[in-house]
């Protein structure tokens, strides 16, 4: 008995053959070069003859209906008549949107070449050692400064100056200072070493000794010779009385500092305590905090002491280097 092939193998007579593409036959001269039976037509293979062929072979697929589902072309063409309608709808609304475009004002773009190195300059110009991550206590630093006469810029280091920040009062201040004493010194040496300005340099050995003296625990040498240096300092570069002085770094709205002048003018607004004077019939208790006068003409035992000589070597490093700032700017 002859076997016959299966009946779904058998050709239909009726059935005209499927066409054949370029890439049915490896030799067929309309495939593109280097294609291989069974590799997906790549753009390599789209020359004209190429596509002129599946253009006729997809042609003799006349009736989709044999290969797609009569579901399938039915929800094909309910989609393409809701993009059609969703198209009619808003086409009024693109329009009336490009008219009003249209009569915008031009908006002309500022030429902001060099704009980040100019604000790298104006951010290089705030206090390095103020924790800037903190608005609020960054607030407090301007009354410290000008008030209590306590120095924050420059010295000493951002972990020192928020926890000064931080304090309830001045006494607790002064105790936050001392109980970092090894610190203040190495910030008041490192700053002091980049002071190279002619004048001071001439001033700077003895800013050194003072800052010895009082790594030294000689609290009374080290106020004493800060607070000569720092009257040397302050009166070469301000050349005025001391109540000239002190009307002039006083800062009546710290808000109408500029970025560029912040850094030097909190510096120098320490100085006004500085300059408290007292006389001994003024019918005045003498001041505790650091004073000038009552160092240098009033001697007094108690106010040599441990909390005046660090805010005294404090305000000598920060006065100079404050002062080589001034020198800088043009």
């Amino acid at each position: 008995m002859t076997d016959r092939p299966d009946d779904s193998e058998t050709p239909d007579p009726q059935e005209e053959p499927a066409p054949r593409l370029p890439c049915d036959d490896p030799a067929d001269s309309t495939a593109g070069q280097g294609w291989k039976r069974g590799r997906p037509p790549g753009p390599e293979d789209m020359t004209p003859e190429f596509i002129e062929v599946m253009a006729k072979a997809i042609a003799k697929w006349h009736d989709l209906s044999k290969i797609v589902s009569p579901a399938l072309l039915d929800g094909a063409r309910q989609i393409q008549a809701q993009v059609e309608a969703a198209r009619e709808a808003m086409e009024p609304a693109l329009v009336n949107l490009l008219t009003s475009l249209a009569s915008f004002p031009k908006i002309t773009v500022p030429d902001l070449t060099g704009a980040g190195e100019a604000v790298s300059r104006l951010l290089a110009k705030l206090p390095r050692n103020w924790p800037m991550d903190d608005p609020e206590l960054i607030e407090r630093v301007f009354s410290i400064v000008q008030n209590e006469g306590i120095p924050l810029v420059w010295v000493p280091r951002k972990e020192i100056v928020r926890q000064v920040l931080q304090s309830a009062n001045r006494d607790e201040r002064i105790k936050v200072l001392l109980a970092h004493r090894d610190e203040v010194i190495q910030d008041c040496r490192k700053v002091l070493a980049e002071v190279s300005d002619g004048e001071l340099v001439i001033q700077l050995p003895l800013a050194t000794s003072a800052v010895d003296a009082f790594a030294d625990g000689h609290n009374e040498a080290a106020q004493s010779l800060a607070v000569v240096v720092t009257e040397t300092a302050v009166s070469r570069t301000f050349e005025q009385n001391y109540r000239s002085v002190r009307n002039a770094v006083k800062i009546d709205n710290w808000g109408d500092l500029s970025m560029a002048e912040l850094r030097l003018k909190t510096a120098l607004a320490a100085i006004g305590p500085f300059y408290t004077t007292w006389f001994p019939n003024s019918g005045t208790p003498a001041p505790t905090t650091l004073s000038r006068h009552v160092t240098v003409h009033q001697a007094d035992a108690g106010h040599y002491t441990a909390g005046n000589s660090i805010v005294a070597v404090m305000l000598m490093t920060s006065i100079f280097r404050a002062v080589q700032e001034s020198h800088e700017q043009p």
